[in-house]
């Protein structure tokens, strides 16, 4: 019994179907057809390391609350967030098929009883019951365990997902802004051009006034104004889009939003030689779509492994008995032949029958068929004797 046991568990652990999943590798030659530059450096994907709170670097203390803001109170983010729980209660769940089922109900039953052949029975009688059932389903073709590593995978990607997610609002916010306050500062540049404009007309007026100039001179200055007017509107128009698109971005209503005007004081920080290509292995958009196709190759193994590879339930059984048996007639003495399904694949083939069917519908026989079709002739010949008789 021991070892029967100890078979079983074997058994169940080593019995697995479907591919394993290789990470796919490109062939990629040893060495560039022409020289790389000095200082370049070949890719090493690496988006497990560390984001940070990058904006910081920019020494603005605005900027920061907002940031802060993106990934507590974004929507987007907070949906990739729920995908990537419910990623991982799958994972449990998944897991949770690997073990027994138990199951249990308490049931509690009162019943009173009467006069019974004149004897009086009367009192409370309460029954107690407690049934309970265990179920363990064994996990022999390893579709449960392929299913544990296919929901790793899928929780896995969530998680990329939502690191992408994070990452693309973050950066939209701080594009946002700066362009705001790039917006700011031209604005304050076209005041202080209005107000330099609005001497000088007044300057025109008083020379045409005193008859030095004409009025053509007069309408140049009020039209160079009117421009410059119109010009600092439609700053303002935009300023206004921007800063409905920060709200937008923090999960918060435009009305419940402002950012103060200032201007652009400080110069960026330095990006050093290489960082673009360090910020590119590092994408997240990649690991996680590298991780749909391990989830999908777990897939695989799971079709095969419950016979589902074309929708339908079926049972691994089933697939099984599909696999052994011949799917298509088996052609014997050029007439098909079915499996019989009694013998799950053991049909046995009458050569008489063949050959009597050859000639019936014209066909050629084979040597080692002329004997059936003689002994053929002489049964039909001897049942017809029997007929001629009994009429």
């Amino acid at each position: 019994m021991k070892r029967l046991l100890l078979f079983l568990m074997c058994f169940t652990v080593s019995c697995s179907v479907g591919p394993n999943y290789k990470r796919p590798s490109a062939s990629a030659p040893p060495a560039f057809k022409e020289q790389p530059p000095d200082g370049w450096k070949q890719a090493q994907p690496n988006d497990a390391f560390a984001k940070g709170k990058w904006w910081e670097i920019y020494n603005d203390p605005a900027l920061n609350v907002l940031e802060e803001q993106v990934g507590i109170s974004n929507q987007n983010v907070l949906q990739a967030e729920a995908r990537l729980r419910q990623a991982r209660a799958a994972i449990r769940e998944a897991r949770s098929a690997l073990f027994p089922t138990v199951g249990g109900s308490v049931g509690i039953t009162q019943s009173r009883a009467g006069i019974s052949n004149g004897v009086n029975t009367s009192g409370a009688r309460t029954t107690y019951s407690l049934p309970f059932d265990v179920s363990w389903e064994p996990d022999l073709w390893g579709s449960l365990r392929r299913g544990v590593t296919a929901n790793t995978a899928l929780a896995q990607a969530s998680q990329a997902v939502l690191a992408n997610t994070r990452l693309l609002f973050q950066a939209e916010l701080a594009q946002d802004y700066f362009q705001l306050h790039g917006i700011d500062s031209e604005i304050d540049l076209l005041n202080r051009t209005v107000a330099s404009y609005e001497e000088f007309l007044t300057l025109t007026r008083n020379r045409y006034a005193a008859g030095v100039v004409s009025d053509l001179d007069v309408a140049q200055a009020e039209s160079q104004l009117y421009t410059t007017q119109s010009e600092l509107i439609d700053l303002g128009q935009q300023r206004a889009s921007l800063e409905h698109a920060i709200a937008i971005l923090t999960g918060k209503a435009p009305a419940d939003v402002s950012v103060a005007p200032a201007l652009l004081q400080t110069p960026p920080p330095p990006v050093p030689v290489g960082v673009p290509s360090d910020l590119l292995e590092r994408r997240p958009d990649i690991a996680a779509s590298e991780r749909n196709v391990a989830a999908a190759n777990e897939e695989i193994g799971i079709a095969l492994s419950t016979g589902d590879s074309v929708g339908h339930g079926r049972t691994s059984e089933f697939q099984f008995r599909k696999v052994v048996q011949p799917a298509e007639p088996v052609l014997v003495g050029g007439t098909a032949a079915r499996p019989d399904p009694v013998r799950r694949g053991t049909a046995t083939i009458d050569p008489c029958a063949t050959a009597g069917r050859l000639r019936r519908d014209g066909g050629r026989l084979p040597p080692d068929r002329a004997d059936c079709v003689r002994s053929s002739g002489r049964q039909s010949g001897g049942a017809s004797d029997s007929r001629n008789g009994d009429g």
